[in-house]
């Protein structure tokens, strides 16, 4: 699913009940007992946050888990570098590839910030697990995923020192974390991790916004979500699963089930694909697909 598609979604006037109706997934419930307090920082990096400690955690090593924050960091050097020079503006736009003298001041900022320790890589260094430190330091560098192929800045602040989670969303992310990887155990091996099915039927490897885990016969989202899923997340489900029917990974094309586990919530949603009507999947392909 491409980026303009996801879009498309998000601001896709659907039926009344949506495309993919929520209430046809199983709901399944989980109780470890344990309760979150309300927490004071960004949902979407606490999302982002879980999703890539998970990774770590399940044994994926350091780079591959923070993959796309590393190469968000990476675009936000360019781009501060881009804009010190004469004509960078194309550079910082990334309509350009970096030229040698955004190169060499690219070079000095990642010193500068490595010996200042701000770089991404003082904080990749910092997580060993779920302890207090990992989880802020994972905090930080999830940020930088807000940078990956995204070239305005204008929406985010570029001193990510300015952004710090509190004790409660630490506490917080440890517990979905947990819950997280003790769903996944109770599910199987996990197969493949981070990628999603593009409408040409490629398959691309940790992508930023997507969360998928293939484990088994069914394709897994995970969202940190504080209401049950909407019909736009079932929707989005189900095109990754659409577009994966094209690929010629006969893991992922034998896929009969979709997913969404959600740790906040503590609640699983699962629908097998053969429930969903012939005719809804050609309304889907003829009215979202090829828009």
């Amino acid at each position: 699913m491409m980026k303009s598609q996801i879009s498309y979604i998000d601001n896709l006037t659907q039926p009344k009940h949506g495309y993919i109706e929520p209430s046809k997934f199983k709901k399944i419930q989980y109780n470890d007992s344990l309760k979150l307090e309300e927490e004071k920082f960004s949902p979407i990096i606490v999302d982002l946050t879980v999703d890539y400690l998970t990774r770590f955690m399940m044994g994926i090593p350091i780079n591959e888990a923070f993959q796309v924050p590393i190469e968000g960091y990476i675009n936000l050097i360019v781009y501060k570098a881009a804009i010190k020079t004469k004509n960078g503006l194309l550079i910082a736009m990334g309509l350009e590839e970096p030229n040698e003298e955004v190169l060499s001041i690219v070079s000095e900022m990642q010193a500068f910030e490595k010996k200042e320790g701000k770089s991404i890589d003082c904080f990749l260094n910092q997580i060993t697990g779920l302890d207090d430190k990992s989880i802020f330091a994972a905090c930080k560098a999830s940020i930088y995923d807000l940078r990956y192929k995204n070239f305005d800045y204008t929406n985010y602040p570029i001193y990510i020192g300015e952004i710090e989670p509190d004790q409660t969303t630490i506490n917080n992310i440890r517990v979905m974390v947990n819950r997280t990887i003790n769903f996944f155990k109770q599910q199987g091996v996990v197969e493949k991790v981070g990628f999603r099915c593009c409408s040409d039927g490629n398959i691309e490897n940790i992508n930023s916004g997507m969360s998928n885990y293939l484990i088994k016969d069914t394709m897994w989202d995970l969202k940190t979500l504080k209401r049950p899923i909407s019909c736009k997340n079932t929707l989005k489900l189900f095109i990754n699963w659409l577009n994966g029917q094209k690929s010629n990974n006969y893991k992922i094309k034998n896929v009969n089930k979709i997913g969404l586990f959600n740790p906040r919530l503590n609640t699983a949603y699962l629908l097998e694909i053969s429930k969903i009507s012939k005719e809804t999947i050609e309304i889907i392909s003829k009215e979202v697909m090829h828009k």
